[in-house]
């Protein structure tokens, strides 16, 4: 059975990350990009976020024995398979995947352009994750 506790503060920890980074949305995209206060706060924020989505989705795949994901990317594509999330939102966590191994690894390569676009276009994206993994609890 899928662990209540370690969903529940997870989505939490999405949620308070969320908040902060919708914040940080109502910028202007010239202000976000100078003001590296913010934009490394952005960064970390939304590296968390992810990374909780990630957890949530690797100990549902475990908990539920849907199979070994390859990587962090896979792991939405099992949900998919498996009918817990849709495919195209599986697609979309999977590219927010990738961003979290380029701001873990490859920090000096962030594009802060597509970190703003993230802000102002995707976040919508962690909310509908999460009401899929409510459904589980």
């Amino acid at each position: 059975m899928v662990d209540t506790n370690v969903i529940l503060s997870r989505i939490t920890r999405i949620r308070e990350c969320t908040a902060i980074l919708r914040r940080y949305s109502l910028m202007d995209q010239k202000g976000f990009l100078q003001d590296t206060d913010i934009s490394s706060s952005a960064e970390r924020q939304l590296q968390v976020a992810i990374q909780a989505v990630i957890d949530i989705g690797n100990h549902v795949v475990s908990d539920k024995d849907l199979g070994t994901p390859k990587d962090y990317k896979d792991i939405f594509r099992i949900l998919a398979r498996h009918k817990i999330v849709s495919k195209a939102l599986s697609e979309r966590l999977s590219a927010m995947a990738g961003l979290r191994n380029v701001l873990v690894h490859d920090y000096l390569d962030v594009d802060l352009k597509l970190v703003y676009r993230i802000l102002k276009k995707d976040l919508g994206d962690l909310e509908t994750f999460i009401k899929s993994v409510l459904k589980l609890v």
